[in-house]
């Protein structure tokens, strides 16, 4: 919108009649024409009817733009805006102005006119204009970044752990707005994003964000199986319809895993501490341990026999089995008050004698002379033993008479 002032102030500018004289341009008197009985010349007498055809001569101060907020605009010699300056040949100038202003964005714009008369009525203008621009953007304090808990009210509200942002411009009142982007990147979480925004009326904008989370930090519910005493060889793997169970969780996303850590026992069996750990999809993790023990109750299983081999020989046979550990399995034939170590396999040449036992080797073979030899065959898993014993004599004596060898070569 624009508004119109006028102004008027007179600037005397005062010269010699001999050079108004001189300076103004005489027309002769037409026939038939009347002088009108005024001082037209500016020479002081008004019967030579001579006219002043020449206008006064002006100058408008320079334009002037301004950052908001602005000075006065008040025209003044001294001052800002500053003044116009008029000069005619014959005599006074009188300097005045209008002005037409406009609301801008900065304030105003203002389109002054100056003009210049003299007292002959000749005029003269020059336009000076005056503008108050803003391109200073407002300054925005944004609240800091805020952790809250989940059931917390982030609206923003000023003394609050939200805040609220504020303004400060020197040209206008400027209204805080903000706009909110919310995600939720785990099942307890929630991330606002506020983005806080400042703009004047000159479209100078200033814009700053600020994070808020909202989390539940607490961990989920995590229920473990009960301690378990498992006899060997059964599984000790989680099952959740076995003896070792399976753990559960209060969060029907969280991941579950475990790890075992093993203390050794006798034998096969050991002590599992079983640390079960749920993570929910926010990173909150929980562990609690299960004990499980593994107990071996049975003995390992041995097998012990001879068989007979042509020539007279006898081959010992004897192996363990277990299933929970591997046995260790070892022999001894003993002949009165010696021992002897043999091996799976091993060939034994025998010979009844009632005299003092002798034991040789030849080229492996066991060969044996004593009154009575007892085979006795230990095997253990470490946990449980087993013992067997057989009489390689009596032995000797069964294969005799369910084989075809000679008699004599088994004497």
């Amino acid at each position: 919108m624009k508004t119109a002032n006028r102004y008027t102030l007179t600037a005397f500018l005062v010269f010699g009649l001999a050079q108004a004289v001189l300076a103004c341009e005489a027309t002769p008197v037409i026939a038939g024409s009347r002088c009108d009985g005024i001082d037209n010349d500016c020479n002081g007498t008004v019967d030579d009817c001579v006219e002043d055809f020449r206008p006064p001569m002006i100058w408008c101060p320079g334009d002037v733009s301004i950052e908001c907020p602005a000075g006065s605009f008040a025209p003044n010699a001294d001052g800002l805006a500053g003044y116009a300056r008029g000069k005619d040949d014959c005599g006074d100038v009188d300097i005045t102005f209008t002005d037409v202003q406009e609301v801008t964005c900065g304030g105003i714009s203002i389109e002054r006119t100056w003009t210049a008369t003299d007292a002959c009525g000749k005029t003269a203008t020059c336009l000076q204009l005056l503008t108050v621009t803003d391109t200073t953007p407002p300054t925005l304090e944004c609240p800091s970044s805020v952790t809250l808990d989940l059931d917390a009210d982030p609206t923003p509200k000023a003394g609050s752990r939200v805040g609220h942002a504020t303004c400060i411009d020197e040209c206008f009142e400027v209204k805080v707005t903000y706009t909110d982007e919310e995600s939720s990147p785990c099942a307890n979480t929630r991330i606002i994003v506020r983005s806080w925004v400042a703009a004047d009326p000159c479209f100078n904008v200033v814009q700053a964000e600020q994070i808020i989370t909202m989390s539940d930090n607490e961990p989920p519910i995590l229920q473990v199986p009960d301690p378990v005493t498992l006899v060997c060889p059964e599984p000790t793997e989680p099952n959740a319809t076995g003896a070792t169970g399976y753990a559960q969780c209060s969060d029907p996303d969280a991941q579950i895993s475990y790890t075992d850590e093993f203390t050794q026992g006798c034998g096969g069996t050991h002590v599992i501490t079983r640390k079960w750990m749920a993570s929910d999809s926010c990173g909150n993790i929980v562990s609690m341990p299960q004990i499980i023990h593994l107990i071996d109750l049975t003995s390992p299983l041995l097998d012990l026999s001879t068989s007979p081999i042509p020539g007279g020989f006898l081959k010992l046979n004897f192996a363990a089995s277990d299933e929970c550990a591997s046995p260790s399995v070892f022999g001894m034939i003993d002949i009165e008050f010696d021992k002897i170590p043999v091996t799976n396999g091993k060939f034994v040449k025998l010979t009844h004698s009632d005299g003092p036992p002798t034991v040789l080797f030849d080229n492996g073979v066991l060969i044996l002379t004593a009154r009575s030899a007892l085979l006795n065959v230990h095997a253990s898993d470490g946990c449980n033993t087993t013992d067997m014993n057989i009489d390689l004599f009596a032995e000797l004596e069964v294969h005799r008479e369910n084989s075809l060898d000679e008699p004599s070569d088994l004497d």
